[in-house]
């Protein structure tokens, strides 16, 4: 089983998943495009902070905006998506959307 990421690991793939998405880089080239850019992320992260390990604790979101968070991935389960692509595109743990998919299903609602 792969070791889950962190808030900031999170943040790095993602920002390189879509650089590499961009259209002016060539399809054949996105998947190498992506993975330096993962590397040089990381390398410079360590080399501005100083340490091989960065922790970082969430920062604090307005209840609104958690809110509208916390429907936009309920619709998503119902709609059948997958908790790694919610957890993806929302920059929240698997575990969280797993956690809501069980609250949802014990609720007796339509989630899967």
């Amino acid at each position: 089983m792969a070791q889950s990421r962190s808030l900031l690991q999170t943040i790095i793939h993602a920002a390189a998943e879509r650089l590499a998405d961009d259209p002016c880089i060539p399809a054949e080239n996105r998947a190498a495009f992506r993975a330096t850019a993962v590397t040089i992320f990381e390398q410079q992260v360590s080399a501005v902070l100083g340490a091989d390990t960065v922790r970082i604790s969430g920062w604090i979101i307005p209840p609104s905006v958690r809110q509208d968070r916390r429907e936009r991935i309920e619709r998503a389960l119902r709609d059948g998506e997958t908790p790694k692509a919610i957890a993806g595109r929302e920059l929240v743990s698997e575990r969280y959307v797993r956690k809501l998919r069980a609250e949802l299903a014990g609720a007796g609602t339509d989630a899967p």
